[in-house]
């Protein structure tokens, strides 16, 4: 006999289903699927951010400067205003200047103590001088400043260790706008997890090792540049939050100043670890221009320093390539500098698929790079539907200025790559082929576009880590004088199973790898 079905009780039973479903931990939520706090925002600033801190004074000679120099953010407030913060009528003046010079700007919400924004401060971290603006405090701020066509977000803290109720309150707020479309910077060393978790879109993270630990060799410093920036980037790409870090330009000490190399550096290796924002760290001046209000263009350029022409070709370069950079992921990194010059010693079979401080694999046969010359790191770049990028950085580094000289290095990559297009300013010039040569200075990066047939897979992280085979020959044989020559170290292996049945009973013993003899 023929079942009859009510279609309406089986939408019911399926809505009950469903429901029921949602409630289970394996249910994905629309709330769960914006938990990336970057796809939560949409800012008014869409380049690639190349802030300075502090940066100009305010004045317009100053201010076109550092235009000129290739900074499209700037601070105003406390840092452009100096002793005489706390006044949002000069912030005005200000926001009108940077304007004109087509300049974004973060407002600096720090006031002093006893002149609260707006006449009222509310809750706010103990300070014997001043404070960041406490939530009535920003709110009245963004009534007098929000509309700025040049304000694209304000600096809710600076120098925090995480995100306490106060910054937490401000976020909210911009948030809550019609259109989340304002920066709450939060600058320090807050965890991407405890960013993430209050809906806070941006780590920037205060890297200066070049200011704290000057004695260090000098590649012991881009060395801890580039871990911080690897541990720094992974956790925001799992966590989907930006990563912009803040490297240092200021002077060491009164003697001297950061190099040419370890200036460069930092900035082009924050595009190969996945930054998509960048910031200098000027503070107190000296570093790109000696301090002072300056009312003239003959005065300003008389300041400047030898930095300044070294940061402004930086910051050209960084940002023609920004609109290409924006929205990708570092996949992984090749490299041939620091820890990963050579194989690890004495077993590359023990440390197999376990990255470095700074997780640089060996180029090899099999993967996106197969060779390149020594001292460089290459981060993979990548985006769903476009070609991958490769950003090559020169790893060479030293404390004084002018002392390493360009050089010519080669990278050669799969035979998927059909051609390399090397990308500067607004145009590239294509090489076809999978190897490419290229001149760069010490510390200097460049940008490659990769073309060719099914590179997605070699370019996903697992591919790029996978550990390499381990050569082991077929037969036992016994080793040869020539096998021996020259051999420092040496681990004899068996391979053990577990059980002695069949098919486990064939045992072999290794020696560095090579299959002696069987058990």
């Amino acid at each position: 006999m023929a079942t009859v079905v009510d279609p309406k009780s089986v939408l019911a039973s399926l809505a009950v289903w469903l429901s029921l479903w949602c409630m289970s931990p394996l249910a994905v939520s629309a709330d769960a699927i914006l938990k990336r706090p970057r796809d939560n925002w949409d800012f008014k600033f869409k380049d690639f951010v190349i802030g300075a801190w502090w940066g100009p004074g305010p004045t317009e000679p100053e201010v076109k400067l550092y235009r000129e120099c290739g900074f499209n953010v700037v601070m105003c407030g406390r840092y452009m205003q100096l002793n005489d913060y706390c006044d949002a009528d000069k912030g005005i003046k200000e926001l009108d200047l940077a304007r004109k010079y087509g300049l974004g700007v973060v407002f600096d919400t720090y006031t002093k103590n006893d002149k609260p924004w707006g006449g009222k401060a509310g809750p706010y971290e103990p300070h014997p001088v001043h404070h960041p603006s406490s939530l009535i405090e920003l709110q009245w701020l963004h009534e007098k400043i929000g509309r700025h066509p040049a304000l694209i977000g304000y600096m809710v803290g600076d120098d925090q260790g995480s995100v306490g109720e106060r910054s937490n309150d401000c976020t909210k707020f911009l948030f809550s706008l019609s259109k989340p479309h304002l920066m709450p910077w939060l600058c320090g060393w807050i965890s991407p997890a405890n960013l993430a978790e209050h809906n806070n879109p941006i780590v920037n993270p205060q890297i200066y090792p070049t200011l704290y630990q000057w004695g260090l060799p000098a590649e012991e410093l881009a060395r801890q540049y580039a871990a911080t920036y690897a541990s720094f980037s992974r956790q925001c790409r799992d966590l989907g939050v930006l990563f912009w870090p803040m490297f240092n330009a200021a002077p060491p000490n009164e003697r001297e100043q950061v190099s040419d190399t370890l200036l460069r550096f930092p900035a082009y290796a924050a595009l190969a670890y996945g930054a998509e924002g960048m910031w200098y760290f000027c503070y107190n001046g000296g570093s790109l221009q000696r301090e002072g209000k300056y009312q003239t263009e003959e005065e300003v350029r008389k300041a400047l320093t030898s930095l300044y022409p070294i940061a402004k070709k930086i910051n050209h370069r960084i940002a023609a390539w920004g609109p290409k950079v924006l929205g990708r992921t570092s996949t992984g990194l090749f490299g041939t500098a620091f820890g990963a010059k050579e194989p690890a010693w004495p077993f590359p079979e023990d440390t197999a698929g376990l990255q470095s401080a700074e997780a640089l694999v060996r180029p090899e046969k099999g993967k996106l790079v197969e060779t390149m010359s020594d001292d460089l790191l290459v981060g993979l770049l990548t985006k769903p539907g476009r070609a991958p990028m490769a950003m090559v950085v020169d790893c060479r580094a030293s404390k004084k200025s002018g002392d390493l000289q360009p050089r010519q290095v080669v990278l050669k990559f799969s035979p998927a790559v059909t051609q390399i297009k090397v990308l500067e300013g607004k145009t590239s010039k294509a090489k076809p082929g999978r190897q490419v040569r290229l001149t760069l200075e010490a510390g200097d990066g460049q940008m490659l576009e990769l073309v060719g047939k099914d590179l997605e897979s070699l370019c996903s992280a697992e591919a790029i880590y996978a550990p390499p085979p381990i050569p082991v020959s077929v037969l036992p044989r016994t080793p040869t004088e020539k096998d021996l020559a020259g051999i420092k170290a040496a681990k004899l292996r068996i391979d053990l199973f577990g059980s002695d049945g069949p098919p486990f009973e064939k045992k072999y013993l290794y020696l560095n790898g090579q299959n002696l003899a069987r058990v």
